[in-house]
């Protein structure tokens, strides 16, 4: 008797589209190795290098405005006749890039990573100006502090908190996340935050805040306050006499204990879509 094996299919071929796409997806896996390698690396040496470390110091004359813009921490207050300057930049494998221009009544100081990652430079500035001083502030990836100003102040923020204080002017503050704690302004207050707490106290003007997801709490307001949230709790503590007062919330609930009358030359604005909307005494 004779028994035929069947001889087993042979593997299909590849064509050459197919071996192409096969070493090119091989070439691409090995750079991405080799970049996280890469990245290890970057960041041992951002977490341990001292080395990476650089600080110096700048000195420019009195401008009317002052716009600081920096990839990290910046923190200004009032000092001396000039404006000085001290830059520190934390770096592994970037480089932080410093300029100072003079555009118009303007001075810009820029403190800045090249090929920023976060996690992997960081640039900050801490910054003295004269009294009278505009302060414009704009950091990317950082705390931001402002205080003992003689000028309106106005912060944007991406990623970091905010601490606001003593401060003879107006304050604008813009910041996609973190917390905002804003104290002692003689002036008004805007506040508008996507994703973080508000806190406002001691202020002389009006007081308008906004955000859309985080607590607010407002005390010892003289002007008028407009508070708003999309998604968080709302309280404003009054200073113990009547105010005409506006209060509503979509989901959540209203807490009046604090006398109101609606002919007040004060006015007091709480709106909530999704938390409690509280009026209450003066805080103690």
């Amino acid at each position: 008797m004779t028994t035929t094996l069947d001889r087993p299919p042979a593997p299909p071929q590849r064509s050459g589209g197919a071996r192409a796409l096969l070493w090119a997806g091989g070439i691409i896996g090995a750079l991405s190795i080799a970049a996280g390698a890469h990245s290890l690396v970057d960041l041992l040496a951002f977490t341990y290098a001292d080395s990476a470390t650089v600080i110096a110091t700048a000195s420019y004359d009195a401008a009317p405005v002052v716009e600081l813009v920096a990839d990290g921490d910046i923190t200004v207050t009032t000092g001396g006749a000039g404006i000085d300057v001290e830059r520190t930049s934390r770096s592994a494998s970037k480089h932080a890039r410093y300029t100072a221009s003079v555009i118009g009544d303007r001075l810009v100081v820029k403190h800045e990573c090249d090929w920023w990652r976060p996690g992997f430079c960081a640039a900050g500035l801490n910054v003295t100006v004269p009294d009278g001083t505009a302060v414009i502030v704009r950091a990317s990836d950082g705390s931001v502090e402002a205080k003992s100003l003689t000028g309106p102040v106005t912060v944007h923020t991406s990623d970091g908190s905010t601490t606001i204080s003593d401060v003879d002017g107006d304050v604008s503050l813009r910041s996609a996340d973190g917390r905002a704690t804003i104290t002692d302004v003689r002036g008004d207050v805007t506040a508008r935050t996507s994703d973080g707490w508000i806190e406002v106290s001691d202020a002389t003007g009006d007081v308008t805040t906004d955000t859309r997801d985080g607590r607010t709490t407002i005390a010892s307001v003289q002007g008028d306050v407009d508070a708003r949230a999309a998604d968080g709790d709302v309280t404003v503590y009054g200073n113990g006499q009547p105010v005409a007062l506006t209060i509503s919330t979509n989901d959540g609930r209203q807490t009046i204990d604090a006398p109101t009358d609606p002919n007040a030359p004060v006015s007091i604005r709480i709106r909530t879509v999704d938390g409690d909307a509280s009026y209450l005494g003066p805080q103690s």
